[in-house]
């Protein structure tokens, strides 16, 4: 029979972490590659993606006071439970890249995935206005006032049905229960 203990490290063993890491140098070679893989091996790595150099305008909110420095971007697994703050850390001192020019974030954060979602809108946005519309067709009925006026015209022939007019007397509360002012000492015979 397994103990809980056993369960726990099975447990533990199956869960991975994953990593976002950005890392601002002039140059990522594969020296620095290494100080990575070897920093990261504190938590137990599991992988370690290839760097990917980012274009400059998306490292503008991470790194505001190096804009001439290059981003490369890696994702890792870790076996063992850690924090983003702690894997920075790591990579900082085993690593030897200044704290400054590292950032790490959790895969599923919040602000990854506001992210992702503010480049899709980005993209939709730019479809949006820079197609043009196909012949023939006339967008006029979907905005403008032809719109508001079907759109009011849409809420005029709704039925609005209301509370009936007959009044109800309200639920008892406690406040119109009868009250018991007799003691139970003073059932029992206790003076």
């Amino acid at each position: 029979m397994k103990t809980f203990t056993h369960f726990l490290i099975e447990a533990a063993e199956a869960k991975s972490y994953e990593f976002k890491i950005k890392i601002a140098c002039q140059d990522f070679d594969d020296d620095a590659h290494d100080r990575l893989e070897h920093a990261l091996k504190a938590y137990d790595l599991n992988s370690l993606s290839k760097a990917k150099h980012l274009p400059p305008a998306d490292h503008s909110l991470d790194f505001p006071t190096h804009p001439e420095l290059d981003v490369y971007l890696f994702t890792a697994t870790l076996k063992l439970p850690c924090t983003d703050a702690q894997v920075r850390q790591v990579i900082g001192e085993q690593g030897r890249f200044p704290l400054a020019c590292v950032v790490v974030t959790p895969k599923n954060s919040p602000e990854e995935i506001m992210r992702d979602l503010d480049e899709e809108m980005d993209k939709v946005k730019g479809d949006i206005l820079t197609k043009d519309l196909e012949k023939g067709v006339n967008g006029q009925p979907q905005v403008g006032q032809k719109r508001l006026d079907s759109m009011l015209k849409e809420l005029e022939s709704q039925k609005m049905e209301f509370a009936s007019k007959k009044k109800e007397p309200a639920p008892k509360t406690t406040n119109d229960l009868t009250q018991n002012n007799n003691s139970l000492m003073a059932k029992k015979g206790v003076k």
